[in-house]
């Protein structure tokens, strides 16, 4: 045999047999099915054998078997229809990084915040879609993958099903400029992009990402969250803030994820400084509704709830959006009815084009009137409309139909009295109307 040629590699018809029960089994592992289980099990499988293939070297044959996962999955989805949650949607090929440990408490991210308090990046931030809050971090324990960066950003919340708190989610390093960092950002479903972050002002930075094969690149902003100078103690208290509005007498009205979770509930008026506590009286986890009973009592509200819903409806509502950056006064956004249904029909939903922002959630939706047609819920994951569209979401937002709650409240001993109210603001000037409806619109504040 001639030096540098190569080897023939010898087959008996043993070996041949035996690849072809192989690749028979692994084809038959990602098959289709029929049923939504049928076709999770075999997602599960091909992501199962591509990681076995990849830890072998074999990348070509991975990279197919992960490409017939997605199929798989997209087949999963497609088979449980209107019934698919969030979770059942969320699909990663891609492991978690947890750079400080998978069971890192709040206080424990936040103290090492605190140690680097004078570093501008250091801190709590925002994403300005509500999707993620993380506390962004000095890097020093490095992952050979990421090593060269000087920070990373660490989960502490995420509305998206497959965050965890404590992954990392985008890591930054220095340039020569004070205000630009590069880095790598790591997408909805943990897909990784290069990226550049400017620094807006203090408070804001634009985070870009380079487009991938097949995948475009897109844009986001981070908000800066609470103050950095508090040194946190063992007495800190995590809280989350959202909206909510009266039904009756003593009851309020918000969204279920807004008290879920929960170890203290309790609701203020902007400007007074009093606050009062609510206890859970009826919840509706799989449409997200709350009915909270207060210790503040009512009198005579004005408006009713309103089934009657049509295409193009003018709706506004009033909440208290981003209150760790914004005042913590009303908010007033209009726009109207974009659709009768939510993502994949869902009945239960309403396509507003009301702006809303984090805090947002639990608000009414009011018609022209002043009558509650919903209760304001949730946005469009912009990111992940991205990466399976190639376009990025204008002002796709979300509201739980008004039927919903009617449902909830005929479980109450008052569903007379609120069901059978009828409406008396006779002011048709928005204006007008608005500081009547303040007076029925709190700021709910959960101790977590």
């Amino acid at each position: 045999m001639l030096p540098h040629s190569k080897q023939r590699i010898r087959t008996t018809p043993l070996l041949s047999l035996i690849l072809v029960l192989a690749l028979s089994l692994t084809i038959s592992s990602c098959a289709v099915f029929r049923s939504p289980a049928q076709h999770k099990q075999a997602r599960d499988t091909c992501i199962a054998n591509s990681k076995a293939a990849r830890a072998r070297g074999h990348f070509e044959y991975a990279k197919s078997l992960e490409k017939q996962a997605r199929i798989n999955h997209n087949r999963y989805i497609k088979s449980l229809g209107n019934t698919a949650t969030a979770d059942d949607r969320y699909f990663s090929l891609h492991e978690p990084y947890f750079p400080f440990g998978k069971s890192i408490s709040m206080l424990d991210l936040l103290k090492k915040a605190q140690e680097d308090q004078n570093d501008f990046l250091t801190g709590t931030w925002l994403w300005l879609n509500n999707e993620y809050e993380a506390v962004m971090l000095k890097y020093h324990d490095r992952k050979p993958e990421f090593a060269t960066f000087d920070y990373v950003g660490v989960i502490t919340d995420a509305s998206h099903s497959g965050w965890q708190r404590g992954e990392a989610k985008i890591f930054l390093k220095k340039t020569a400029s004070p205000s630009l960092y590069t880095g790598t950002y790591l997408a909805s479903d943990k897909q990784k992009y290069g990226c550049t972050v400017i620094a807006k002002n203090q408070n804001l930075l634009e985070v870009s990402t380079a487009p991938q094969k097949r995948r475009p690149g897109f844009t986001v902003q981070l908000l800066r969250g609470k103050s950095k100078q508090k040194t946190p103690t063992s007495t800190t208290q995590r809280v989350a803030t959202g909206t909510g509005f009266f039904i009756g007498k003593n009851l309020l009205v918000t969204n279920y994820h807004v008290i879920k979770n929960n170890k203290k509930i309790s609701f203020s008026y902007p400007k007074k400084n009093k606050s009062y506590t609510a206890k859970v009286a009826l919840v509706d986890a799989n449409n997200d509704i709350a009915i909270l009973r207060t210790s503040e009592s009512k009198k005579d509200i004005p408006y009713k709830i309103e089934s009657s819903l049509s295409l193009g409806q003018e709706t506004f509502t009033l909440g208290f959006p981003l209150t760790t950056i914004l005042s913590q006064d009303y908010k007033y956004t209009q726009g109207s009815i974009s659709a009768l249904n939510g993502i994949n029909n869902d009945p239960r939903k309403l396509q507003i084009s009301v702006p809303i922002q984090p805090g947002n959630s639990g608000g009414p939706l009011f018609d022209q009137k002043g009558n509650i047609v919903g209760i304001v819920s949730s946005s469009l994951n912009d990111l992940y409309t991205m990466s399976q569209t190639g376009s990025l979401p204008q002002n796709i937002n979300f509201a739980v139909k008004s039927d919903y709650l009617v449902n909830l409240i005929k479980l109450l001993p008052e569903q007379r009295a609120i069901l059978n109210r009828e409406n008396r603001l006779t002011a048709t000037d928005r204006a007008i109307l608005i500081q009547k409806l303040k007076n029925y619109v709190v700021l709910i504040t959960v101790s977590l």
